[in-house]
Parts: structure tokens; C-alpha cells; sequence
């Protein structure tokens, strides 16, 4: 053991051991070492949690918002007094280097107090009749129980998103946090049974997706599934909700480019493109993954990359030098070298880095990469940064539109059209001009499209929610 309690389900309102009485070790990803024992929750702990949640969709769906809103501003209290022991959980359990998981726990209190102003934007819209007798109206009711898987790379800002996004439109939820790191959403779930709230509003059912996650999406009792993940398991739950007419949210992998024009200001390119393509190792859906350079500043710009990749120290996520930690699962670390050495037998060139030891991935730079290698088209995850020469805009956007993993890009330039040639051209959801992939703010949407799916907490809110319509057809005085 490391210092951790073990860590059991939370289903109605009280911490629960599975009923096979099963429990695995959670491992420090760095060591290896285990840092607790976890609840190994299988089929029936799943359908008790649906039951609860189900139980409790009415006492939910008429809770005043401010008592939702202050639930929350107490998490958020809560939140900032223990950052210290999230801090700790990311490092150990998710292999986040300190820095960026201590930037990660600033923003998660931000979350709970700025959400629930968005609840302002579920409009209802009253429609005219073309009869002067007859009106109509809509209105956004929640659609009851919610089930939500999150993937290992954002083990609390993700779960803290969807929960309270769908607590704030009326549901309860289920979270199936992912089976490698489920610390920190764990950790959170005793934090929201400490503020108070409603027994089986949130459930948390740790445990392997071929158990638990296929037990909540084919449920009848669970109306909506919101998934963040890859975009083979996503499609997969998108088919099986299609099939059972069930409400689907998607936000699946992204391969953003970065395009940098001949009249971009190089320091800053390069800046972004390093701090966008290694933070979190690359395991960011947001992360920087290809980058279409113009042929004018493609020197200079892979000279600069270059030398401030080599400045990155990898290793210990504890350090607190450390810029790029361990990779917690080891199939990821084997599809990124993969890809890598697809690129290298086809003629990239490694220009720094590109050495694996274990789970650690050395940033790296590779030149001289066609825009239809694997490595450009295909999800990444890893802290890699493949450089394609361009000759002018359209050609970057041409390339960039190859992969269908459309979530998120980012272009250099001074000049406006250029920037707006991207901005309507580029097939992503959304275009950052000037700026860094990762720029989001809760009330913004920062979803894709194609096969990266969408999200945003705004937009989440009300995508959990449906839509009814109300008519009548004579004025009650």
C-alpha cells in the first residue's frame, strides 16, 4: 500500500463492497506499485445502482436549483481544501506530472461555481399558432437516468463535467470511471456524499467496461449514455443506444492540427505546438497531433521546436520538474510505437526523441512525414509531434481534412483571410486562431464532428435534456 484507503462503490447514497465481494489494486502508474484496493464491481452492482437511480429520479428532478447551486459551492469548497490529496491522486494513479495536475485541480472547483449559470441558456420558446385561439410552447425536462463512462487520461475534470451537468438538468447519474484510474472520481464521490447530496443522484460502479459499462448501456433503465473515449468503443455505444432508442452524447478522440503560415509568429507557434503536443504526454483529446508547416518557416520553426522539446524532462510525474510522465496504459504505448515506426519505414526522419522506455514516451519530433502516414491520420495519444511541410493554406487544409478525427484545430497567421480561409474550410468543431488547442471556457461548446463526436458543458446540459411540446388550443382565463 501507498498511503491510500480502499476505495469501495457508491451506490444510493452509501459506500457499498461489490456483492462478489471482489476488489483489484489500483497501481501507482509510474512504480507500478499498488496504491489501494478498489471494489471490482460486476453485473448486479450495476443494475442495484440503475434501481437507485431510477428510485430517485423524482426527488431530483424537483430539487430547487439553489440547493443544487449550493451543493456545489460547497463541493468546490471541499475541493480546494483537499487539493492536495487530488493532486496526489492524479500523479500516483493517473500519471499526471505534478504541474499539470495542480492546474487540473484549480480549475475543477471553477467548474462547480460557473456551470450552473448555463442552466440559464435552456430557452423554451413559445410558437404561434397559425389559429389566434391556439398556442404552443417547449419546454427541456431531464431525461432521467444517466449513465457516463470517462476514459483514463481525465480521471476528474471529465466526471466532474457530466455529473454536474446532469445533475443540473434534472437526472441522476451513473459514472463508470475508468478501470486504471478510478481515484480521483472516486475521491470525488465522497466529497459529494459529504456535501449532502440526494441518495442516488450519483452513483459510482468502478469495475471493467465489458461488465459494468455493457450492463449500464443495454439497460432499459438508463435513458441516456454519455461516453468520452476512443472512437472504436464509442461507435460501438453509439450502435447499441441507436438500437435501444436511447439518447447517445459522444466526445471521442481528436487529431488536431496545428497549421503555421509563412507570416505566423514563429515564437509563439512554437510555444503552443509544445505545450499542446506533450502536456499530459500527448493524452489529451485537445492535444496538438499533426502540424502543417509552410515551406518558407518550415526550417526555423522545426529548428525551434527541436530545441525546446530537448529542454523537456522526462520521467518521475512527482518531480516537480518533471514536463512528461508515464503513460498508464501500456496498449497505448504500444500503438504510438506503432505508429512510429510505420513512419520512420516509410522515410520520416526523428529529429529528437523517439525513445520508449516502459511506459515513458520521450517527446518527440519527426520531419520529413507524408501527410498519409498513420502517424498523421490515425489518434496518436502520445507525446509526438509530426511535421509536414505545406506550400500554402489550402494544401494544410487539404492535408489536415485527411484524418476524420475532427475535434479541434489551430492556425498562425497575420492575415485575416488566410484565417478565415481555415476557419470555413478546416473540418473540425472548433478553430483556433492565434491561440492554443486547449483554450476552453464551461459555457463554450468544444465539441467535433465526424468521428471525433461532440461535447460541451453548456451544450451538455441541454443535450441532457428532451424536448416537450405543449399546445392549446383555447385560452383558459
Amino acid at each position: 500500500m501507498a498511503g491510500f484507503d480502499d476505495y469501495k462503490m457508491y451506490v444510493d447514497g452509501r459506500f457499498r463492497e461489490s456483492v462478489s465481494g471482489k476488489t483489484y489494486d489500483v497501481l501507482n502508474t509510474f512504480t507500478g506499485e499498488s496504491l489501494c484496493k478498489v471494489s471490482d464491481c460486476c453485473e448486479d452492482d450495476m443494475i442495484g445502482a440503475i434501481r437507485s437511480a431510477g428510485a430517485a429520479r423524482k426527488k431530483v428532478r424537483e430539487m430547487p436549483l439553489v440547493d443544487k447551486i449550493q451543493l456545489f459551492r460547497d463541493a468546490a469548497g471541499l475541493i480546494r481544501k483537499r487539493k492536495d490529496i487530488f493532486i496526489d491522486l492524479l500523479v500516483r494513479n493517473a500519471g499526471q506530472v505534478k504541474k499539470y495536475a495542480s492546474r487540473g485541480i484549480e480549475k475543477a472547483p471553477d467548474i462547480l461555481e460557473h456551470l450552473p449559470m448555463q442552466i440559464k441558456h435552456l430557452h423554451s420558446e413559445v410558437i404561434r399558432s397559425r389559429y389566434g385561439s391556439k398556442f404552443g410552447y417547449t419546454l427541456h425536462e431531464p431525461l432521467g437516468v444517466v449513465g457516463i463512462i470517462v476514459p483514463i487520461n481525465a480521471p476528474l475534470l471529465l466526471p466532474l463535467t457530466a455529473l454536474s451537468s446532469s445533475f443540473l438538468a434534472g437526472n441522476c447519474s451513473i459514472l463508470k470511471p475508468a478501470y486504471q484510474t478510478p481515484l480521483p472520481a472516486l475521491e470525488l464521490g465522497k466529497i459529494l456524499h459529504e456535501c449532502g447530496a440526494p441518495p442516488g443522484a450519483f452513483n459510482m460502479v468502478p469495475g471493467e467496461g465489458r461488465r459494468v459499462g455493457t450492463t449500464m448501456v443495454g439497460s432499459p433503465g438508463v435513458d441516456g449514455i454519455v461516453f468520452f473515449g476512443s472512437t472504436k468503443i464509442g461507435s460501438a455505444i453509439g450502435g447499441e443506444c441507436a438500437r435501444n432508442i436511447k439518447k447517445c452524447v459522444l466526445n471521442l478522440a481528436g487529431k488536431n492540427p496545428l497549421i503555421v503560415l509563412a507570416d505566423a509568429d514563429i515564437g509563439k507557434a512554437v510555444d503552443v505546438a509544445v505545450q499542446d503536443a506533450y502536456v499530459n504526454s500527448g493524452q489529451v483529446c485537445m492535444s496538438i497531433e499533426a502540424m502543417y508547416v509552410h515551406e518558407d518557416v518550415f526550417e526555423e520553426f522545426s529548428e525551434r521546436l527541436v530545441e525546446k522539446t530537448r529542454l523537456l524532462k522526462v520521467g518521475d510525474p512527482f518531480d516537480e520538474a518533471t514536463d512528461v510522465g508515464p503513460i498508464p496504459v501500456q496498449k497505448v504505448v504500444d500503438h504510438a510505437k506503432m505508429q512510429l515506426d510505420d513512419a520512420v519505414s516509410k522515410g520520416a526522419q526523428v529529429l529528437t526523441g523517439g525513445r520508449i522506455n516502459g511506459n515513458l514516451i520521450e517527446p518527440t519530433v519527426l520531419g520529413n512525414v507524408s501527410p498519409d502516414m498513420k502517424i498523421v491520420l490515425e489518434r496518436t495519444s502520445a507525446p509526438i509531434a509530426p511535421l509536414v511541410k505545406i506550400r500554402n493554406v489550402d494544401e494544410a487544409v487539404r492535408f489536415a481534412n485527411k484524418s476524420l478525427h475532427s475535434l479541434r484545430g489551430a492556425v498562425f497567421t497575420k492575415n485575416i483571410h488566410d484565417a478565415f480561409k481555415v476557419v470555413h474550410n478546416l473540418d473540425v468543431g472548433n478553430v483556433v486562431v492565434n491561440g492554443n488547442t486547449f483554450y476552453v471556457e464551461e459555457h463554450m461548446p468544444h465539441g467535433g464532428t465526424n468521428l471525433a463526436g461532440m461535447d460541451g458543458a453548456r451544450y451538455l446540459i441541454d443535450e441532457l435534456t428532451r424536448r416537450k411540446f405543449v399546445m392549446f388550443h383555447d385560452h383558459i382565463v
